[in-house]
């Protein structure tokens, strides 16, 4: 009775031992994403919001990509990609997945910080009126100690809170694992204002990001009104190349190297700008008045009050007076 009660179970054993086989040949799952390849961020909710609320137009003279902000805050994309971005785990990215990833998250959050901050704000808070330039958030309440908007917590990403000048300063200007930093992303990351260099209509890829970040420079350089002007031998060009000039100081992208803004200037301009200041590299650089207006509208974000805006400062004004 032993011997076939041996023989009935002997299928089920060879059974056993081949799944063991199998399982023991068959790859672990991990629980965090690995970054190894192009494909494994997802940028696709970004990249639809962009191509949906983003359009070329003009405003106060100057032509800019037009943000509406009302009409992307309502898109249930825009959330959602806000939840991805904080939950992305970045260790073992690629330098090219760190700009992709970091530009598009420093871009999504400038535009939620108007969508969060539609309405100025004044003594009488809330909100006075629509927001006019984004360096009006968090400027009009008293504090002992002064914030400007770019040091306010804009959001999580990649499970840490960050403000804009983190990603900016600590992540892009500064990038990890001994990488150089890549001087393009002035061309890429914006400010919400109109001299800024435009908002991509559509996401950075990982798969063409040095490409993108080109187009990006070239079309900034290429509007005289917000990036390079020639006029009869005078060179104006955004302040943007003076507040950052030691990121254009010997720097190297790719096959191009430059010592001075001026050859990123030639390398980038149009190529009736470009002749020029190659036959002239000695020509004197002058700077825009940089317009910190926004590069869109707020429109049903704050209904308008009815009442004008009074700065905390206005009620010491008043005070003396009396």
């Amino acid at each position: 009775q032993k011997m076939n009660g041996y023989r009935a179970l002997a299928p089920l054993a060879a059974l056993a031992v081949l799944l063991t086989v199998l399982f023991a040949s068959a790859p672990v799952a991990s629980s965090n994403a690995s970054f190894n390849d192009a494909e494994t961020l997802n940028f696709t909710a970004w990249d639809t919001v962009l191509k949906r609320y983003v359009v070329q137009g003009e405003k106060e003279g100057v032509t800019i990509n037009v943000v509406n902000y009302s009409a992307m805050a309502l898109d249930p994309l825009f959330k959602e990609f806000g939840i991805y971005l904080s939950a992305v785990n970045t260790s073992g990215f690629t330098k090219e997945q760190h700009y992709a990833f970091y530009m598009n998250a420093y871009n999504y959050l400038a535009v939620k910080t108007i969508i969060d901050n539609p309405c100025m704000t004044d003594m009488f808070y809330p909100g006075c009126g629509p927001l006019q330039s984004i360096r009006q958030i968090g400027q009009q309440q008293p504090s002992i100690i002064t914030t400007t908007v770019w040091g306010l917590t804009a959001g999580k990403v990649a499970g840490e809170s960050v403000s804009l000048d983190d990603i900016e300063n600590l992540k892009l200007r500064r990038p990890p694992n001994g990488w150089t930093e890549d001087s393009r992303l002035h061309a890429c990351i914006v400010c919400a204002s109109i001299s800024c260099p435009d908002l991509r209509i559509g996401a950075f890829t990982v798969a063409n990001l040095s490409m993108e970040m080109d187009e990006q420079f070239s079309r900034w350089l290429a509007n005289p009104n917000k990036g390079l002007s020639l006029q009869n031998g005078v060179l104006t060009v955004s302040p943007i190349f003076n507040w950052f000039s030691g990121d254009f100081t010997n720097k190297s992208v790719g096959n191009f190297s430059s010592s001075t803004v001026m050859s990123w200037l030639i390398t980038y301009s149009p190529p009736s700008v470009s002749a020029y200041l190659t036959a002239h590299p000695d020509t004197q650089l002058n700077y825009m008045i940089y317009n910190w207006n926004l590069n869109g509208d707020v429109g049903s974000l704050c209904p308008s009050t009815g009442r004008l805006c009074f700065p905390w400062w206005g009620l010491l004004i008043v005070c003396i007076i009396v």
